[in-house]
């Protein structure tokens, strides 16, 4: 069932993200996407859904997904790998529901990378 949703508060955001069978997360496709990683990523995991990411399939947010096993990504036209992954989740959806992923590794925490951003600067300023 898909249906329209108007703006929310993020808090309501986060909690319709947990509520939801599978997350689509589509990167642009530009030449600069490989070092591209949108915070959005980070939400999805922490929401415990399966992702189709459609992006560059080794580009820096496809590794994360893929380290996490948080979901798949599939190449901008890979149709057929899409429409593959959708038909799968579809039959698990019937026959058992979808589970949930594992946790995130907690080096995607939001603790975690701040507190590596912090020495990340910390070293930089220190120089």
């Amino acid at each position: 069932m898909s249906y329209h949703i108007a703006h929310l508060p993020h808090k309501q955001v986060l909690d319709k993200l947990v509520k939801t069978d599978v997350l689509l997360l589509p990167l642009n496709d530009t030449p600069n996407i490989d070092g591209v990683v949108p915070g959005k990523l980070y939400e999805y995991l922490a929401s415990r859904r399966p992702v189709i990411m459609i992006g560059k399939t080794d580009g820096d947010a496809a590794k994360i997904l893929s380290e996490s096993k948080g979901g798949r990504c599939f190449h901008f036209n890979d149709w057929e790998g899409i429409k593959s992954q959708i038909q799968e989740y579809w039959l698990e959806y019937n026959k058992e529901g979808i589970k949930e992923i594992s946790n995130p590794p907690d080096k995607y925490s939001r603790k975690s990378l701040t507190s590596d951003l912090c020495n990340l600067l910390n070293r930089i300023t220190s120089s």
